[in-house]
């Protein structure tokens, strides 16, 4: 890899700092190696994180001169990949400060956030973080390439894009959705209520069901026979 860290010191945003990495990895491969550019880009080590509670860490001082990231031992291996962007994330936004003694330490719930309610530091700095880890590990301009060879949209293409990228068939579909030329919504259903719903909300305005609510009777969930496994 030729990226160097002083190559990322003209941005700040997830965007501007991924945008700047392809620019100078423009032959980046997939799954992309993040161990290997966390390293690159002047992380020391990546080591198991012995707190318990949390699914990832990063220790640094104040300059960000070091870092050491660390992840929870036994996860799979796309959330140990989601977890290192996340903390790589948190490493080169320069605004970013620790919690405390040059610790960042992010839980399950920390992954998962999407949004901050304004004023909230500390979830802006968590959605920031999994911005950063979503675009490294799925680039845009990656998907796009992959949508032009199989423009019809299919659950069987994102669990295929989601081993190809090395991430969670989850976070793929947020991806999918977000980058797909056609209006999508994903639905997560368990117990036959509504979980999580991931949608571009410009395109796709609206899902019924809110969370924790039932899937509506008259809905194709209910009409088509679906079988766990199968898309």
């Amino acid at each position: 890899m030729d990226v160097l860290r002083m190559d990322l010191a003209d941005t700040g945003s997830p965007e501007g700092l991924v945008s700047l990495i392809l620019k100078h990895e423009p032959s980046l491969p997939l799954p992309v190696p993040i161990e290997e550019l966390a390293l690159q880009l002047e992380v020391e080590e990546i080591a198991e994180l012995k707190t318990e509670g949390f699914e990832g860490g990063l220790i640094t001082d104040t300059n960000r001169s070091r870092g050491i990231i660390l992840v929870k031992k036994g996860v799979s291996e796309p959330r140990r990949r989601f977890t290192i962007g996340h903390e790589l994330g948190h490493f080169l936004i320069a605004n970013h400060v620790p919690d405390k003694d040059g610790h960042f330490l992010c839980s399950k719930a920390d992954l998962r956030t999407l949004s901050a309610k304004e004023g909230d530091r500390r979830a802006k700095m968590e959605v920031e973080a999994n911005r950063f880890s979503s675009l490294i590990l799925m680039p845009p301009p990656r998907l796009r390439d992959a949508f032009k060879s199989h423009p019809s949209p299919s659950l069987e293409h994102v669990f295929e894009l989601a081993d190809r990228f090395g991430v969670s068939k989850e976070a793929m579909a947020r991806a999918y959705a977000a980058y797909h030329s056609e209006a999508l919504a994903f639905i997560v259903v368990k117990d036959g209520k509504v979980g999580r719903v991931y949608h571009d909300r410009k395109r796709f305005p609206f899902v019924v069901a809110g969370r924790g609510k039932p899937v509506p009777q008259g809905s194709l969930f209910h009409r088509r026979g679906l079988r766990l496994g199968i898309p």
